[in-house]
Formats: C-alpha cells, structure tokens, sequence
C-alpha cells in the first residue's frame, strides 16, 4: 500500500478508527519484519541442510528447530547469512540498517514518538515511518529470495520441488483442528 493510499484510508475514519489504523500499520511493520528473519533463517536451514548432506527426518527437523526455535538473533542471523551467501557489501550493510530500524520501531518508536498521537499531521506521520519500513523490509526480502534462487539453482533445486513441498504443508494444515490446547507461544 502506498502512502497516499493509505491517508486517504485514514480521512475517511472516525477517531477511534484513526487510532486502529495507525496500530494495524505497526502491526505490518512487525509483520514484514519477522517475514524477513524467517527468509533469513530458511536460507541459513536450507543451506546447512544441502552442506551437511542431511536426509533423515529427525536430522532435518532438529536443524530447523535449532534456527527456529534458537536464540539467535537477527544479527546473528545477518552475519551468518553474510558468509553463507556471500552478500554484496552494500547488500550487508542495508540488511543492518533494517534490523536497526526493525530494532528501533519495535522497542523503542512509540516511547519515542508518544505525542504524535495528538494530532492528525503526527498520526499521518506514524502511517508513513511504518509503511516506509514495510517497503524497506519488502525490498531487501526480495534481495534475499534471489541470493537464495541464486544458490537452489547451483543445487538444482527447481521450483517445483518447492511448490509441491508448501502444498504438501499447506494440505496438512488445512486439515487440523486448532484448539485451546494448540502451542502459539513457541520461545
């Protein structure tokens, strides 16, 4: 969504609507911020997965369970995909500057930017700094994905493969029944 957009969304709410929007953008930023680590730790998996020549089930889990379910942090995480990939310096040094914004907006933006809520010009503001990051976080998602076609190429993992792995996933979970005894708090 554009800014522009997304302020003609917000003139045409009522004040408790406004306030909504404003969090639902934060609620993106957030959003597109774990879509980014997540492609950082399946490049990291799929990676060591390929190098450690890993087939067994249990193998396999436990390295994904590592990388997902670790302590790692998405610093760690950037570092360990720099050597991996071999990420241009330029590439390297953008992935920084959205975990240091990632790092800010989550801890740190509303602390800092509490007044803006007073008004409608400061609430615009809000809009704008999230959906700016979300077009940061967007942006460097798709830098990855092609380090990553880049390295199944060389593999000679083919879309295909993929496409019929996310469908096998996908009819798995269609068919679940999630209830209160579901674990949606992992870590």
């Amino acid at each position: 969504m554009t800014y522009k957009t997304a302020v003609e969304i917000y003139d045409s709410l009522d004040e408790d609507s406004k306030v909504k929007e404003i969090y639902a953008h934060f609620g993106l930023a957030v959003y597109y911020a774990q879509v980014l680590e997540q492609q950082s730790i399946n490049m990291i998996a799929a990676c060591k997965q390929v190098e450690n020549k890993l087939t067994m089930p249990v193998d396999v889990e436990a390295l994904w369970d590592e990388y997902d379910l670790g302590s790692r942090t998405f610093g760690k995480l950037i570092n360990e995909i720099k050597g991996l990939y071999k990420l241009s310096d330029e590439d390297y040094q953008e992935l920084k500057a959205v975990l240091k914004l990632r790092n800010y907006i989550a801890h740190d933006y509303f602390r800092f930017n509490a007044e803006l809520f007073y008004n409608e010009s400061g609430q615009k503001r809000m809009i704008k700094d999230f959906i700016n990051f979300q077009e940061m976080a967007k942006s460097m998602d798709i830098k990855l994905i092609t380090y990553l076609r880049i390295y199944m190429d060389r593999i000679g993992l083919t879309d295909q493969h993929i496409e019929n792995i996310m469908e096998q996933t996908k009819q798995t979970w269609e068919s679940k029944t999630i209830d209160e005894n579901h674990k949606t708090i992992i870590k």
